[in-house]
């Protein structure tokens, strides 16, 4: 986002999910100075006032922080991939006994409740070990045994 110096930036901010979110502050069409890890409104002031007059614009950029010790979203993205892979290598494969044993890709054709008819949502998924080519085809992990008029491609096109 370009500002000038005494644009309000409230709305930005609590878009951003200020302060579990940082932004970066420099001066636009500029690299420097530049102030990172920014979770605080006086911070952001200070930052925006000594940016400015860098700019020949007398605008300045701010942008969220997307460093992950900065910003909770990616954390939390990385915090749940660390979660699957502990969670695939825990997994071994019943022929090899391989760690990694796995969903590979869901098999289409949950009922709709409504009409009945099977739709493109998975009814099964084939579990797949790449190593030695094993697959085994398992019901749904959520259990799911239909699936709402709302995502039936027949009953809501």
């Amino acid at each position: 986002m370009i500002i000038s110096a005494d644009d309000d930036t409230e709305e930005f901010l609590a878009r951003v999910d200020l302060p579990n979110h940082a932004v970066i502050v420099r001066p636009e069409g500029l690299f420097s100075p530049i102030f990172k890890g920014l979770h605080h409104r006086d911070e952001i002031t200070r930052a925006v006032r000594a940016c400015a007059p860098h700019s020949t614009t007398g605008k300045v950029m701010i942008a969220t922080d997307l460093r992950a010790n900065h910003n909770k979203t990616r954390r939390d993205a990385i915090l749940k991939a660390a979660d699957a892979l502990i969670t695939k290598l825990c997994s071994l494969c019943p022929a090899c006994k391989v760690p990694g044993f796995g969903i590979s890709r869901g098999i289409p054709g949950l009922p709709c409740e409504s009409c009945g008819e099977p739709t493109p949502a998975s009814i099964t998924v084939l579990w797949e070990c790449r190593p030695c080519n094993y697959t085994e085809e398992r019901p749904r992990p959520d259990g799911r045994m239909t699936i709402g008029v709302e995502e039936c491609p027949l009953c809501n096109p």
